[in-house]
């Protein structure tokens, strides 16, 4: 069956990402070129401007597509019948993990795109992560009516200082395994303060 030209369009689209996420990861993203990415996807050095304008919204592409993925995984997790609570810290695990193991050189560059994007391609990405956050907390305030938070804890308020205090330890466990270690427990004092329960040993 013959492809179309959207299909083409697209497949041509996935190899430049998956060539440039190949090489931000292995050498790093300052010392990436478009005629590496270009070489390595087999595709003309004009051909990745006609679907990237930039090394930068590369990079947001690639961060998108983890933050999207794990809101489909927090969209699974939300139907399971469980005690509330315990689902949204399941779920913050799930996102911490999957971000904090990813190799160094990965989470610094997703970390350095905050930097290097524009205003609207910032807001793409923010808009992404509310929507994880969002899931986290509906069931977060499930857990406040049914009696498992403080009744003074502001939900909404909670979930900023949850992500603010997420990003900071972001930053501290990619120096290394010791460093993902104290940056999570450091994280899930926070955490747990900020909902008023006991923190939970990882």
């Amino acid at each position: 069956m013959t492809k179309n030209r959207s299909d083409k369009k697209r497949e041509t689209r996935d190899k430049i990402l998956k060539a440039a996420y190949g090489l931000f990861e292995n050498q790093g993203y300052d010392q990436t070129s478009y005629g590496q990415i270009a070489r390595r996807a087999g595709v003309g050095y004009g051909t990745i401007y006609s679907h990237f304008s930039s090394k930068e919204s590369l990079l947001l592409e690639h961060y998108l597509e983890l933050i999207y993925g794990q809101v489909a995984r927090v969209k699974k997790m939300a139907n399971r019948k469980a005690n509330p609570l315990k689902l949204a810290l399941d779920m913050i695990n799930m996102v911490w993990q999957e971000n904090a193991t990813m190799p160094i050189r990965k989470l610094t560059v997703f970390f350095s795109y905050r930097w290097l994007s524009s205003k609207q391609d910032y807001d793409r990405a923010l808009d992404a992560l509310n929507a994880v956050l969002a899931i986290v907390g509906t069931a977060l305030q499930q857990a406040k009516d049914e009696g498992l938070l403080g009744k003074r804890i502001d939900v909404p308020l909670s979930l900023d200082l949850i992500r603010a205090a997420f990003l900071h330890a972001l930053q501290d466990a990619r120096f290394g395994e010791q460093e993902r270690v104290q940056a999570k427990a450091r994280f899930d004092i926070q955490m747990a303060y900020m909902l008023g329960i006991t923190p939970t040993k990882t």
